[in-house]
């Protein structure tokens, strides 16, 4: 029988919270039983895993995901901010554009003759 660190019960679990893979796609990527997975993760729940090991470790992962969670939050905020920027940059370069006189031949001859359209 195998028997799983702390550490890699607390990173497939921290894996599954965090939605970035299934619970399907955990099992078959660490080659463990579903059973095993909601196993842990119950304990974990009822806080009888962190019991098994230095609860400070959980803390400072938690603390890191929190601040993690955080940066992905403030860097969303700052690319959406960027992209609206980027929309109003550019009305107003095409905004100027079309604001210049267009200069065409007129009546579509190019005998020399020339219309402005606003």
């Amino acid at each position: 029988m195998k028997k799983h660190s702390m550490e890699f019960k607390v990173a497939v679990l921290s894996e599954l919270i965090s939605g970035t893979s299934t619970a399907a796609q955990i099992c078959r990527k660490y080659n463990i039983a579903s059973g095993l997975l909601y196993y842990w993760k119950k304990r974990h729940e009822s806080g009888e895993l962190a019991r098994d090991k230095d609860d400070g470790r959980v803390e400072t992962l938690q603390a890191r995901i929190d601040e993690l969670e955080r940066k992905v939050g403030q860097l969303t905020m700052e690319n959406d901010l960027l992209k609206k920027a980027r929309e109003k940059f550019l009305e107003e370069v095409s905004r100027k554009k079309s604001s210049l006189p267009l200069a065409v031949p007129k009546d579509g001859l190019s005998n020399g003759s020339v219309k402005y359209i606003f």
